[in-house]
């Protein structure tokens, strides 16, 4: 499969079919895992929008040719509403090999709404 194949590919290839436990998927990040070998996404998903149950969910694809996984949870806080994640790779000090850390920053809804929204992160 050439370059412009596997791109065309990736577009066309859906993460995850719509969850019966989790209706509502919103707000996606993307990244090459910090070996370059494969994506992650992650999304918010619940039952709506700043319902307590959205939490943050995510799928892996370790080649062009192969499939997403299986979508599984890697943040949720139980009665608070999660969203908007964003993948990072911090930079490495110069001459310092890469680790492979890559960082999660996501907001958690501490009240009823968007404007009660703190930023929480953790990091692999």
């Amino acid at each position: 499969m050439s370059e412009h194949e596997n791109i065309n590919h990736l577009f066309q290839t859906p993460v995850f079919t719509q969850l019966a436990e989790r209706p509502f998927a919103h707000c996606a990040t993307i990244t090459v895992m910090p070996d370059g070998e494969g994506l992650l996404a992650a999304w918010m998903g619940g039952a709506y929008e700043t319902a307590q149950d959205v939490a943050l969910l995510t799928a892996y694809k370790p080649s062009a040719e192969a499939p997403w996984s299986r979508p599984w949870v890697i943040a949720e806080v139980a009665g608070h509403s999660l969203g908007q994640p964003v993948f990072f790779h911090p930079p490495n000090p110069p001459n310092r090999p890469t680790d492979g850390e890559l960082w999660l920053f996501f907001v958690v809804i501490m009240g009823h709404d968007w404007t009660s929204a703190q930023i929480h992160w953790q990091r692999s």
